[in-house]
């Protein structure tokens, strides 16, 4: 005679609820902008924000991912359109980029010091 215990006896069965990332409301965003004056931090907070772009894909997010001539944004290997809001913070975002390191070769959009490469 075998006895054993089943190990999946206790585990739930059905479906686990989703949490859904939800980009953020028109007045929300608004007056976050406002209150962040680094052009770094605002284009972080318009893809996290108007996006639902996660961290990781923030970080890894490179400047081919940008089309402003197409009005279209790759991230996370998603292509979505460019909107007015986030478009100007990138373009803020070069044009700091470009005047605080000029000679990077680096192939990220967003660099900081500690950036390898």
């Amino acid at each position: 005679m075998t006895i054993f215990r089943d190990p999946a006896a206790r585990l739930p069965v059905g479906e686990h609820p989703r949490n859904i990332i939800l980009p953020l409301h028109d007045d929300d965003i608004d007056q976050a902008v406002k209150a962040v004056r680094n052009p770094r931090d605002r284009l972080v907070l318009a893809l996290a924000a108007i996006h639902a772009a996660r961290p990781k894909a923030i970080r890894e997010l490179q400047l081919d991912d940008i089309n402003l001539g197409n009005r279209r944004l790759t991230i996370a290997d998603r292509t979505r359109p460019l909107d007015d809001l986030t478009r100007q913070m990138i373009l803020d975002w070069l044009t700091c980029r470009h005047t605080r390191w000029p000679d990077t070769a680096s192939p990220y959009l967003i660099i900081i010091l500690r950036t390898k490469r």
